[in-house]
């Protein structure tokens, strides 16, 4: 076996071996990150002392009770599970370490397998797409919605950071503030204060009603962009197509 097919061979086993380490610790980071990201808000919350004590007394006393339970809720001990985890990239995992040791340890027929690494690839995306599109936390609205009921302008413009913020701030102010747009940027400014104090409230009741699992840990449960998919599919490629063309001119160097 040549020197380069062995470094390919062990790059591939470390990405696979990472790609596994991230997926049997998410479960226990996804708690960890929404344990805090549940304290943090119930922080935020108490610390605007002048809205808060606006509030009905029964909300505030909600808000206590559960800040305080947060609170004494112990702590997710370490654990690694796969619970969660896509099927298909637990197959990449299951495939990318066996055909590369089998390679390894020159296996016939390990090569011509590593074809199923870009093929399990473009199945992981396609279904994940699927899934994509039909998954809605049901509490953060859509970009299409905020941009198409609150943007301001035509064209691709609406798609820039500065629109896309413009159009959440008009958002929080008349869906959650409950009030008219003022065009005062000081007035402006404190309604925004105003949106996004209920916002952040709509979020508490939304995470202590059993719902806040897809809020706080968003980024866990959000699909890979194009661009990374297409690394991956490149990669596989590159790999199953190195390991059997090195195989072939192996083959052709050495005439039986």
């Amino acid at each position: 076996m040549s020197r380069k097919k062995r470094i390919l061979i062990i790059i591939q086993l470390c990405l696979a071996f990472t790609y596994l380490s991230w997926l049997c610790m998410q479960p226990y980071l996804k708690q960890v990150v929404a344990r805090k990201s549940e304290l943090g808000l119930y922080e935020r919350v108490l610390e605007n002392r002048a809205l808060y004590q606006a509030l009905p007394s029964e909300e505030r006393q909600a808000i206590e009770k559960g800040y305080n339970a947060a609170l004494l809720r112990a702590k997710p001990g370490f654990f690694l599970s796969f619970s969660g985890a896509d099927p298909f990239a637990l197959a990449w995992v299951s495939f990318a370490l066996a055909i590369s040791l089998l390679a390894l340890f020159r296996i016939e027929g390990a090569t011509l397998a590593a074809w199923i690494l870009p093929l399990t690839v473009v199945c992981y995306g396609y279904f994940l797409s699927r899934a994509s599109h039909s998954h809605s936390t049901g509490f953060f609205p859509s970009e299409k919605y905020v941009v198409e009921n609150y943007g301001e302008g035509q064209g691709s413009l609406l798609r820039s950071r500065e629109h896309l913020m413009a159009s959440w701030h008009r958002y929080l102010i008349r869906e959650w503030a409950q009030e008219t747009i003022q065009a005062d940027p000081e007035a402006f400014e404190a309604q925004l204060g105003r949106g996004l104090y209920a916002f952040n409230i709509g979020r508490l009741k939304w995470i202590t009603s059993g719902k806040g699992d897809e809020v706080v840990t968003a980024g866990f449960t959000a699909p890979p962009s194009i661009f990374r998919l297409a690394f991956y599919f490149i990669w596989n490629v590159i790999f199953a197509w190195q390991l059997n063309r090195q195989e072939r001119l192996g083959l052709q160097s050495n005439p039986s």
